[in-house]
């Protein structure tokens, strides 16, 4: 994780509203059209993508991230597809 990251993901665990905008504004599209690729249903991947953002907002303070913040949210995305 490069030093740029490390330090979006310490202000988003911190609560920084806009660190999550951020994040949400440059992964949002890419994770819809990757859950799309799962579902064929472009409204449920957005709803699971929606869900994501919702998760890691929820428990941004006890998230562990050992490889990159896009590499966990493109997991958390895929897992949820499968779910569904």
């Amino acid at each position: 994780m490069d030093l740029l990251e490390q330090q979006v993901l310490f202000t988003l665990k911190e609560g920084s509203e806009s660190a999550f905008e951020m994040v949400f504004r440059t992964y949002y599209r890419p994770l819809c059209q990757y859950a799309y690729s799962f579902l064929n249903d472009r409204d449920e991947a957005e709803e699971v993508v929606q869900a994501a953002f919702i998760n890691v907002w929820d428990k941004r303070q006890q998230m562990e991230i050992q490889t990159s913040l896009k590499a966990y949210l493109y997991r958390i995305v895929r897992n949820s597809c499968l779910n569904v």
